[in-house]
């Protein structure tokens, strides 16, 4: 058996120009309604990538805003901990004199220190910032972390000037 236009055109219902114009006409849907189909599919996809791209964006604009904040909250942090490497005074400041201050936990607790740095502390001449451990710092470095972060410092004597 052939197909239904075969049928039709030995039955006599059709000519063969009909069936000719019906096959272009069949071939002219096809290929238009592919590729309006085709075009519609771009646009959606098209749409999607720049949905797609959009959201990213946003995504990225937050980690950035993020890192942004952690840098402005860690930035302080990492300038006590620069102040403390160079106003640190050495390791020679252990000693058998005992220092008493406070901790943020509101405890006294004490360093052993030798009784130069010790008499030292007591005028203002260094001091002694906690950030993870006790170190006794110059006092230039004392202000400089005064200023930026003042409860990192757990001692600071700050001598007082003769009023005029």
């Amino acid at each position: 058996m052939g197909s239904l236009r075969d049928q039709l055109l030995k039955a006599g219902l059709v000519d063969k120009k009909k069936i000719k114009e019906a096959a272009h006409e069949e071939r002219i849907k096809r290929k238009t309604g592919s590729f309006r189909q085709l075009e519609h599919e771009k646009t959606l996809k098209d749409a999607e990538w720049t949905e797609k791209q959009n959201l990213q964006k946003i995504e990225q604009q937050k980690l950035a805003g993020e890192q942004k904040l952690k840098q402005q909250n860690e930035q302080p942090e990492q300038q006590v901990n620069t102040i403390i490497k160079e106003t640190r005074i050495g390791q020679n400041w252990a000693g058998n004199r005992r220092f008493y201050f406070s901790t943020p936990e509101n405890r006294i607790t004490y360093l052993n220190v030798s009784d130069t740095i010790g008499a030292k502390l007591e005028r203002g001449e260094t001091s002694s910032p906690a950030s993870g451990g006790y170190f006794i710092i110059s006092a230039t470095g004392a202000r400089r972390i005064d200023k930026l972060a003042p409860e990192c410092l757990r001692f600071f004597n700050v001598p007082k000037t003769a009023s005029a």
